[in-house]
């Protein structure tokens, strides 16, 4: 096995990245790692103590690679990300892992039979390949009142062949010693609905969903969704389309179950949302190849993607 696996590097079939994310996030690998473990990040002015909680080391039925974790009395709630949701207990000195029948159905074995029907690459469902992945659960956020929840997900619709990104909301209780939630609401679904990609390759581009929540206050949560690649060139339409609701912030107000307004425009991924005590509200955004953004968002404005992206191109391409 290691004779094999030095040719695969040499070779090329195997680089060195792919082999850190294989062995990172493999079953066997992630389920002996130490279930918690302490450390400490030295700062240029203080020591920040951190812990390190493997779950798939406290309960076997955990999938990794994906997901989301919120923070509720006693612990954390935390979402596979084929939806299933999990309670992390920290009240005890070691953490221990339960199962909740708390769960969102993404309807990703429908997404995976039609896509292999139709010829598309489906890697195992333990792969962190993007082109494996499919419908995935991206966001948890518990209300300030601490007893509603959202989530944000991509959901395969099996009459249409085709996919969303959705916000939905629930009633947590959280009285016993699991949580346990009312039926899920949604309260925002993007339109248009997405089918596949033209490249058999990768079907769908899942990863690249934005999918972030933060509270406004007066029932407003300010969401992100990414452009899955509706750059012009993956697909036809841009995130510059007005029609479509891709590659833009919204607003939603959950007091009409409606998007209150559109917030900015011409983003590729913003994955990362947090609001300043000065109200301000600031975005992290993955780019292409490097190119990663923090950006302070200021309603009415257009980010620039994939506008730039054209603009660099034709850069590359001047004499």
């Amino acid at each position: 096995a290691l004779i094999g696996l030095i040719i695969v590097i040499y070779t090329g079939a195997m680089t060195p990245e792919k082999l850190r994310k294989v062995i990172k996030y493999n079953p066997l690998a992630t389920a002996t790692q130490p279930a918690s473990t302490n450390s400490s990040i030295q700062t240029g002015l203080i020591r920040l103590k951190r812990r390190d909680i493997s779950l798939p080391a406290l309960g076997a039925s955990f999938v990794s690679g994906g997901g989301a974790a919120v923070e509720i009395p006693n612990g954390l709630l935390v979402a596979e990300r084929g939806g299933r949701m999990f309670h992390v207990d920290l009240s005890e000195r070691e953490p221990t892992l339960q199962k909740t029948d708390i769960a969102i159905d993404i309807n990703n074995a429908g997404y995976q039979q039609f896509a292999e029907s139709e010829g598309y690459a489906i890697k195992p469902g333990r792969s962190v390949g993007y082109a494996g992945l499919g419908m995935r659960l991206h966001d948890l956020l518990l209300l300030a009142n601490g007893h509603r929840l959202m989530a944000s997900f991509t959901r395969w619709d099996d009459a249409k062949n085709c996919a969303r990104l959705y916000f939905a909301i629930t009633d947590l209780d959280l009285s016993g010693p699991l949580p346990v939630a009312a039926p899920w609401r949604d309260v925002f679904q993007t339109e248009p609905c997405l089918g596949l990609s033209p490249r058999k390759s990768k079907p769908f581009a899942g990863h690249q969903a934005g999918g972030r929540m933060i509270e406004l206050g007066s029932e407003r949560i300010l969401v992100t969704v990414g452009d899955f690649k509706n750059d012009g060139s993956k697909r036809a339409m841009t995130t510059a389309d007005p029609n479509v609701d891709y590659g833009k912030t919204h607003i939603i107000d959950l007091a009409t179950g409606s998007v209150q307004r559109r917030f900015t425009t011409g983003h590729r991924n913003p994955q990362g949302l947090v609001r300043r005590e000065d109200g301000a509200v600031w975005s992290t955004e993955h780019g292409p190849l490097g190119g990663d953004e923090v950006n302070k968002l200021i309603e009415g404005l257009d980010y620039g993607w994939a506008r730039l992206r054209r603009l660099r191109l034709a850069n590359r391409r001047a004499p």
